[in-house]
């Protein structure tokens, strides 16, 4: 072989054994991140059995605090009815009293004009 085939033969060896190292360089590194996707599945895996329940759960607050809010909107329809009732028997009652007033001051007149007679008075 002459000098200049051997010096390129030297030159593609050289170039192989380059390749080589960087091929691998690269199977280890492929290995390794193969390896940390895997923790990384197994992590992603671990959330998702712990966050289930939690996702249940707050459906089942969200459901229960819908309940309360009707529950509230219910009783706030109800206070309001019943303080409106107790304002009508409020102003029947002042009527009420108005008119009784009236009579016992009408009777007091009366009486007071025409005392009773008789045996027992």
């Amino acid at each position: 072989m002459d000098a200049e085939s051997e010096s390129r033969f030297q030159r593609i060896e050289g170039n192989l054994q380059n390749l080589t190292e960087i091929v691998l360089s690269l199977g280890r590194t492929s290995s390794e991140h193969d390896a940390r996707i895997g923790r990384l599945e197994e992590a992603v895996a671990r959330l998702t059995d712990a966050v289930a329940p939690l996702a249940q759960t707050a459906k089942d607050h969200e459901e229960k605090f819908s309940r309360v809010l009707d529950i509230l909107a219910t009783l706030a329809e109800a206070h309001e009815r019943a303080t409106a009732e107790m304002d009508r028997l409020r102003q029947a009652q002042d009527r009420t009293d108005e008119h009784l007033a009236i009579l016992i001051r009408m009777m007091d007149e009366r009486i007071r004009r025409n005392p009773p007679s008789g045996p027992g008075a």
